[in-house]
C-alpha cells in the first residue's frame, strides 16, 4: 500500500521534465544578463525526493563580477537578480533567501543567489534565513548522503523520504525539506533494508524530536546541532502529536496493511486525494 501511495505523490516523468525545462529557461535568462556565471538545479528535484503539488524548483545562481563578495548585502544581490529576471518574467518577489517566481501552473521557482567560496569546489555562500548575512552551503554534501542511502537501501529509501514529506506538508509540521532528508539518512544509517515503512517513519520522527530538543546523541547522528531555522518547540509538538498514529500504522495487519482511516490519521486530511 505504501509503494502504491508513493506512486501517487511522487513527480511523474513529465512533471520532472517540466520542472527542469523551466529551470533551464530561467538559468538562460540569468546568464544572458551577465551578472550570473552559472546556474544549477538543487534541492529535492535534483535528489528525486520531490513530491507533487508542493515542491518548487530551487535554482542556485552563482553570481559573478567584482561585486560578487560577501561585503555586499544579500538583498542587494537578490535585487540585481530580480532586475535581470524582470526582463522576461513579471513580478519577481525578493524574499529572505531567494527571488521567487510564481506561475499559474506548477512549478514555481526560487532563485538562490550564491557566491563561490574561493578554492573550495562546490562550496558557496548563500543568504542566511533572516536575509541579513551569508551562510555556507554545500549542496553536494546532502546529495552524497542521499545517494549513499539509496545505494545501500534501494529505491525504498526515496519512497520513505517522500512519504515523510507528504506527512510534513499535510500535517503542516514545518520541518525543512532538506532536514527531512538528513534525518532519514541519519535514522537509517547502518541499516541494509527498509523493512517496514511505519517502523522507519517512527525512527525518523523520534530522531527529529530528540534533535530539536538538543539531544547530544541525535546531534551526533545528524553531525550538527539544530540551527534555529524554524520554531523548534512548535515543530517538535507537531511531531509528538503524530507518534500515536505512527504506532497505529505499525500495528496494522501485515497481510492487509493499514486501513484508509489509519493512513488519513497519520498523513492528514489532504491524503483523501490519494486514498479512497
Amino acid at each position: 500500500m505504501f509503494d502504491a501511495l508513493d506512486d501517487q505523490i511522487k513527480l511523474t516523468d513529465e512533471e520532472g521534465a517540466a520542472f527542469n525545462s523551466r529551470a533551464n529557461a530561467i538559468g538562460a535568462v540569468l546568464k544572458r544578463s551577465g551578472s550570473v556565471r552559472d546556474c544549477a538545479v538543487v534541492g529535492s528535484i535534483s535528489r528525486s525526493t520531490a513530491i507533487r503539488d508542493t515542491s518548487d524548483v530551487d535554482v542556485l545562481a552563482v553570481v559573478t563580477g567584482p561585486d560578487a563578495t560577501v561585503a555586499r548585502a544579500p538583498r542587494q544581490v537578490m535585487a540585481e537578480i530580480a532586475r535581470a529576471l524582470a526582463e522576461s518574467y513579471p513580478e519577481p518577489v525578493i524574499g529572505n533567501i531567494a527571488v521567487s517566481l510564481v506561475f499559474e501552473d506548477n512549478p514555481s521557482v526560487d532563485v538562490i543567489p550564491a557566491l563561490q567560496v574561493p578554492e573550495q569546489q562546490g562550496v558557496y555562500m548563500i543568504p542566511s534565513p533572516d536575509g541579513e548575512s551569508w551562510q555556507t552551503f554545500a549542496p553536494e554534501a546532502l546529495n552524497s548522503l542521499v545517494e549513499q542511502s539509496v545505494n545501500r537501501l534501494g529505491p525504498r529509501f526515496l519512497h520513505l523520504v517522500r512519504l515523510l514529506k507528504r506527512w510534513n506538508h499535510s500535517r503542516k509540521v514545518g520541518l525543512a525539506s532538506s532536514d527531512i532528508e538528513e534525518l532519514a539518512c541519519a535514522a537509517t544509517r547502518g541499516d541494509t533494508v527498509i523493512a517496514s515503512y511505519p517502523g522507519d517513519i517512527l525512527k525518523v520522527l523520534t530522531l527529529a524530536f530528540r534533535w530539536l530538543h538538543g539531544d547530544k546523541r541525535a546531534e551526533e547522528l545528524m553531525d550538527r546541532a539544530y540551527n534555529g531555522q524554524y520554531p523548534a518547540q512548535k515543530v517538535a509538538a507537531a511531531i509528538a502529536s503524530s507518534l500515536p498514529s505512527v504506532e497505529a500504522l505499525a500495528e496494522s495487519p501485515f497481510n492487509t496493511g493499514p486501513s484508509p482511516h489509519v493512513l488519513k490519521e497519520f498523513f492528514g486530511g489532504e491524503l483523501s486525494n490519494y486514498v479512497d
